[in-house]
């Protein structure tokens, strides 16, 4: 697949209809900025439906389908860790580094663990 508008891609996520896939650009000598370029499923494949630019941006870290918000460093005078919503196109910065750069939304990856390890138990015979 093409991908318009990108000279790098970071990191890319599929839904059950639409891929989505951050990385850089770098047009002429102002530096790199950082695109979400959202394609959605049609009949005849994968069509360009959203280029959402952030030019605050430096590295994509993570990304949450489920709720749009991607974890993202900026650069410049807005180094520092920022939750931003490809949705609502709204960005909230943190105030704590992530260890290690892992999700940062948790909390949804340990209820469905949980979750599952418990339908396991019943299902054992005791």
């Amino acid at each position: 697949m093409e991908l318009p508008g990108l000279d790098h891609p970071q990191r890319a996520y599929a839904t059950a209809d639409s891929l989505i896939i951050f990385g850089t650009w770098t047009p002429g000598q102002s530096g790199h900025l950082v695109k979400c370029l959202i394609y959605r499923k049609s009949s005849d494949g994968y069509q360009l439906s959203e280029e959402i630019p952030i030019p605050w941006g430096s590295d994509v870290y993570d990304f949450n389908v489920k709720t749009g918000d991607a974890l993202i460093t900026g650069k410049g005078q807005f180094s520092s860790y920022y939750r931003f919503n490809v949705r609502t196109k709204k960005r909230a910065r943190l105030g704590f580094a992530p260890s290690d750069n892992v999700l940062f939304l948790m909390k949804d990856v340990i209820k469905t663990l949980d979750a599952a390890l418990k339908d396991s138990r019943k299902d054992r015979p005791k």
